[in-house]
């Protein structure tokens, strides 16, 4: 899929390139299709995300992905979505296993905010985590951390400052943050 810069799906001109992608793309669902991806753990292949009405189901019929670029460009996006494991929380990831083989994942804390400050060439003490910021109206530690992290991500991605406020307040909505009023311009920035 391509989309537009509103989410929407565009129409497209085929190309080699694109030929390749999609070849790129059935070739891996067609290895997900040979390959057993489950958590042996859970009494039921259901995971429930707190704050969330809709389950993820762990099935062998729930692991194939699609590829969404974005922006009316093959250049931005690309990224592979729908496998079950993209939408399982952190912690029943280490979980999973393949073909009856247990997995690791190897954690690259605020990647993203390193390479940023490395780029920069500024020193960060690294014992401090960059994505907690104090927020004097929310009164959890891991809630001021989701909203940093979304911020702060969303503000890398973002052409402009007006455009990444806009898309900070749609992932705070998205990921169930609701503080009417508190998150205007002049906060975020």
């Amino acid at each position: 899929f391509i989309k537009n810069k509103d989410k929407k799906d565009i129409e497209y001109e085929e190309a080699d390139y694109i030929h390749q992608m999609r070849e790129h793309l059935r070739d891996y669902n067609e290895l997900l299709h040979r390959t057993f991806i489950d958590i042996p753990s859970l009494d039921k292949p259901i995971i429930q995300k707190k704050g969330d009405k809709n389950s993820i189901r762990i099935t062998q019929n729930n692991k194939f992905v699609r590829r969404i670029f974005h922006n009316s460009t093959f250049k931005e996006g690309g990224r592979y979505y729908g496998g079950w494991w993209q939408n399982i929380p952190k912690e029943f990831r280490r979980e999973i296993y393949i073909n009856d083989t247990p997995t690791i994942e190897d954690d690259y804390s605020a990647l993203h905010i390193m390479l940023v400050y490395d780029k920069l060439g500024i020193e960060y003490d690294w014992k401090k985590d960059p994505y907690h910021i104090p927020i004097e109206f929310i009164n959890s530690e891991e809630e001021e951390r989701l909203v940093g992290k979304l911020f702060l991500l969303t503000a890398l991605n973002a052409k402009t400052t007006q455009s990444g406020f806009k898309a900070a307040r749609s992932e705070f909505t998205d990921n169930n943050i609701r503080y009417p009023g508190k998150f205007k311009d002049k906060f975020l920035e």
